[in-house]
């Protein structure tokens, strides 16, 4: 295909890592120019992630939920918590994926809430949501 696009955007970048990025032109005949190659080092320095967009519960079975969120390019990992009878956050599990399936009681409405990880931290809980079985 044709394109006449000279610019790229790169938005899922790290501060203090390098990429390396390769370019070559082709004309209508099909004749390849010599590879470009442009080396960028990121400035800046990472920061926890901020907090994650609330979960979504889909019923997966009688006794589980599936929980997904959009994944955050500042994210290495994502922990999902639920309310206990207390008051407090308890930790379900932790993933590198966008979803999660676990178990909830059945009959009860459970809260549920995120927080992202990154190398230099935990991101603040997400808005919360609940899953009912």
């Amino acid at each position: 295909p044709s394109s006449s696009t000279t610019t790229y955007t790169d938005s899922d970048l790290w501060p203090g890592a390098t990429y390396t990025y390769t370019v070559r032109a082709v004309d209508a005949a099909g004749n390849l120019s010599p590879v470009a190659t442009s080396t960028l080092t990121m400035t800046g320095t990472l920061a926890a992630p901020p907090a994650p967009s609330a979960p979504i519960a889909t019923i997966a079975s009688s006794l589980s939920a599936t929980v997904s969120w959009s994944n955050m390019p500042s994210a290495s990992s994502y922990l999902l918590y639920r309310k206990n009878s207390a008051g407090s956050w308890v930790l379900m599990g932790e993933t590198t994926a966008g979803s999660l399936t676990k178990n909830f009681t059945v009959g009860a409405t459970t809260e549920i809430a995120l927080r992202a990880r990154n190398a230099k931290g935990l991101s603040p809980l997400s808005a919360s949501a609940t899953v009912t079985l």
